[in-house]
């Protein structure tokens, strides 16, 4: 069992051998004492092209040995010396097609038990490329160096991770003062001044050892060894054999004098770009090929772009009107002739599409051999110069035109002449197609006092002579004092006879406005575009309606004239009529003496008669011998009305002082009326009941809102109601209802009262009317306690508010007051 064992481990150990022989990528052979191969691994077979079967047992210098090397084989094998070993040779192989292979030997021996020689043991490793590989090296080095050593440049060699120079050629003396001897087995970057400089360079050195790929140039400080300082470019290319990186060579050279002037270069180049961006003037750059290469950030802001936007984009057909672009190709194409451009006012356009005009002054640059380079425009924003300077030329023909106008109608009565000079002027100062002024004043037959019409344009005059229906129509639509502005007619809602005017006329744009003698509608001052729509410009509006005032004034002078001459001829009937109304005015003069007299009495009187009431209590109480005085409900109840009716009195006067001089005060917000008129006659309740009076509320629930001051709207209601109840019987009835009149609530508070004659109703609002003199007459007189102030405040607030207020009675049917107020 301990053989079998045995023999079993022994077997396992050989072939583990075996395996390792043949697996071993070197050149392993065993001979025996005599020189015979006994073993022969894979990796011989494979670069011998021989089989261990064919040279097993075999001599080996018979078989690999060169014929001039086989004596010499012998005999080193011969002289093994086992206490010498192993031992280390290089020796050509031949191989089975009769190339030689050079072979690195390691040999070894094994030993009997007695110490005899039992084999030999060779390990070879084959050189044969890397020899070769080494002694091209050597031949490239040597052409290398004797090239590197007459350039200007440095060139130098680090051989390992550490950095240092194991060679540095001598142009280095001339470039940084150093000889090499001083600078080899120093490190790299020893003549760099900076720790950031060092610690860049180490990084970019490390970076190309590590994956064996050439660094871009790099520009470092270097230290001169005369302590002075210089740019220095380095270029580094690892050293690659057999795909390993074995070193790193490279150059360095002097740039002081390049980097210098390249500083210079951009500090010039940052100081133009700059200038140029920072300046509110337009620059641009175009290519000889149109594009643009570059803009100004001003320029940029300008047309709404971005700088992306625009470069390599074609200028003229993006930045140039249509009309303006042969033009501008033409002083393009004349650059290349000349340096300077001639100064040029175009336009450029925005990217919404608008024009700017801008003042150019540019130049063609060219390079060093004659040839365009590029277009430069160096350019100043006109548009709003330009835009002031025309209008201003044309607000100077404009106040002309109206200076002219107005110095006819002041020097001249012709009336005619006024009206046909201003229609003709008017047109070419407006390069109008049309113009005329209409009449519609019934008293003058002519409806068309004046026109003036382009040639190839019909004249309008017979349209106010046929069409009566027509000409309503244009009183309606100007009689308020409306200005019409059509600027394109097909883009508008027009009446059908307007419409089949406007198309029979060719009319595409109409601005007219009314002309008014005084406070009433006389005509009209129209003018027509036909050749095309228009947008009519303000100044234009204004123009026309100043040259419509003057037309205005010349009619009236004109009216004025004959009114004199009416006047001449019928003086005395003017006379008589004069003093008729001068006798009118002294009555209403005597009449204000009487309203005077009367507010005067009614002030003293209501004043006094409670402040004498309050006096008689107190005077009586103050005789009497009693220190504890005791007064009863009755008496304090009337000095409590007695001091709220006075204070009421000083109120109302002081209210209609303020409102007079500061007008009322509003603090208005949505209010619903209904709840606030429900809210008014629950409050004056007891009021109804002293009185015996009704009260019918019919406003609803669904009206809306109104934009009102719910105080003062109360204050209305409750003046409104109280004046009612206040001059007329007791058993009143009053009714209070509403309704929804377009944009405005119409509120009235009627009563079946004792009512008022015509003249009355227009006086109730006036300052100090008083009721008891207008409604009832004497009969009710005791029933009035004011002064004439409460319907005058209704006004004042309601007028506030943006309503109206007013009447409508006749003697024995009641009254009815109406106002109306704004919806929310």
């Amino acid at each position: 069992m301990q053989l079998q064992q045995i023999i079993k481990n022994f077997s396992q150990e050989r072939d583990f051998v075996a395996t390792i022989l043949d697996t071993i990528a070197a050149l392993i052979i065993i001979l025996d004492k005599q020189g015979r191969i006994v073993c022969f691994n894979s990796a011989c077979e494979a670069i011998t092209q021989y089989s261990f079967a064919e040279v097993e047992n075999k001599l080996f210098w018979d078989i690999f040995s060169l014929p001039k090397e086989i004596e010499l084989a012998k005999l080193e094998f011969n002289q093994i010396n086992t206490e010498q070993l192993p031992k280390t040779s290089e020796r050509y192989l031949l191989t089975k097609d009769g190339k030689q292979r050079l072979i690195a030997w390691t040999v070894n021996t094994l030993v009997d038990e007695s110490g005899k020689l039992s084999y030999v043991i060779a390990t070879g490793q084959d050189i044969t490329e890397s020899r070769k590989a080494e002694i091209s090296l050597q031949h490239s080095e040597e052409r290398f160096r004797m090239m590197v050593e007459g350039s200007e440049q440095v060139f130098f060699y680090v051989h390992d991770n550490n950095h240092i120079f194991e060679y540095i050629s001598p142009s280095v003396q001339t470039v940084l003062g150093y000889t090499p001897e001083e600078l080899v087995g120093k490190e790299c970057e020893y003549f760099l001044i900076d720790d950031a400089a060092k610690a860049e360079a180490i990084e970019l050195t490390d970076k190309a050892l590590l994956t064996g790929e050439r660094n871009k140039p790099f520009v470092v400080i270097s230290r001169h060894k005369d302590g002075n300082s210089l740019f220095t470019e380095v270029v580094e290319t690892p050293v690659i054999i057999d795909g390993n990186v074995v070193g790193m060579q490279g150059f360095v050279r002097d740039i002081t004098k390049r980097k210098i002037a390249e500083i210079e270069l951009c500090q010039q180049r940052d100081f133009n770009t700059t200038i140029v961006q920072t300046s509110p003037a337009f620059f641009v750059a175009i290519n000889p090929d149109g594009t643009v290469r570059m803009m100004n950030q001003a320029m940029l802001n300008a047309l709404d772009y971005t700088l992306e936007e625009v470069v390599g984009t074609n200028y003229l057909a993006n930045f140039v009107p249509t009309e303006q672009q042969e033009m501008l190709a033409q002083v393009f194409q004349s650059a290349n002739v000349q340096e300077l451009l001639p100064n040029q006012e175009n336009y450029v356009l925005t990217k919404s599409g608008n024009k700017l005009l801008i003042d150019w002054h540019g130049r063609a640059v060219f390079k060093e051999n004659g040839e365009l380079n590029f277009f430069f425009g160096f350019g100043i924003d006109i548009t709003e110069r330009r835009q002031g300077e025309i209008q201003l030329r044309a607000a100077t023909q404009r106040e002309r035109l109206i200076a002219e106008i107005a110095l006819r109608v002041l020097q001249s009565l012709n009336l005619e002449e006024i009206i046909n000079t201003t229609v003709t002027e008017v047109r070419q100062f407006l390069q109008a197609d049309r113009v005329f002024i209409s009449n519609f004043n019934d008293i003058v037959q002519s409806k068309i006092f004046a026109e003036s019409v382009a040639i190839n344009c019909q004249a309008i005059s017979e349209v106010f002579l046929k069409d009566n229906d027509y000409i309503q129509e244009i009183k309606s639509l100007f009689s308020q004092g409306n200005i019409q502005i059509i600027e394109d007619v097909n883009q508008i809602q027009l009446s059908p006879k307007r419409a089949y005017y406007f198309a029979k006329y060719q009319v595409k744009a109409c601005l007219a406005v009314p002309i008014m003698v005084g406070e009433k509608f006389f005509g009209t001052l129209v003018v027509h575009q036909c050749s095309r729509v228009r947008h009519w410009q303000q100044v234009e509006i204004d123009l026309l309606q100043q040259l419509a005032t003057q037309v205005a004034i010349a009619i009236q002078k004109a009216q004025l004239f004959q009114q004199i001459q009416s006047l001449n001829l019928g003086l005395e009937h003017k006379v008589h009529e004069r003093t008729a109304q001068l006798q009118q005015r002294m009555v209403e003069i005597q009449d204000l003496y009487k309203r005077q007299d009367e507010f005067l009495h009614a002030v003293s009187h209501d004043l006094r008669t409670p402040i004498a009431g309050t006096l008689m209590l107190l005077k009586h109480w103050q005789q009497s011998p009693v220190e504890n005085i005791s007064l009863s409900r009755n008496i304090l109840d009337r000095m409590i009305e007695s001091g709220e009716r006075q204070l009421h009195l000083i109120n109302s006067l002081l209210e209609t002082h303020i409102s007079e001089i500061q007008g009322i005060s509003l603090h208005c917000e949505p209010v619903k009326i209904s709840e606030l008129v429900k809210s008014i006659t629950e409050d004056l309740e007891s009021l109804f009941v002293k009185n015996r009076a009704t009260i019918h509320n019919l406003f609803l629930d669904d009206l809306p809102l109104v934009n009102a001051d719910s105080l003062q709207l109360r204050r209305v209601f409750e003046n409104l109601i109280s004046n009612a109840l206040n001059h007329n019987l007791p058993g009143l009835q009053i009714t209070l209802q509403a309704s929804l009149e377009g944009e405005m609530i119409r509120c009235l508070v009627q009563d079946n009262g004792v009512g008022m004659n015509e003249e009355q109703c227009s006086e109730i609002f006036e300052r100090y009317s008083r009721g008891d003199r207008l409604r009832g007459g004497v009969a009710h007189r005791s029933r009035s306690t004011g002064i004439g102030l409460g319907l005058y405040l209704c006004r004042q607030i309601i007028t506030a508010h943006g309503g109206e207020i007013g009447v409508h009675s006749s003697p024995g049917k009641g009254a009815t007051f109406w106002f109306t107020l704004p919806i929310a």
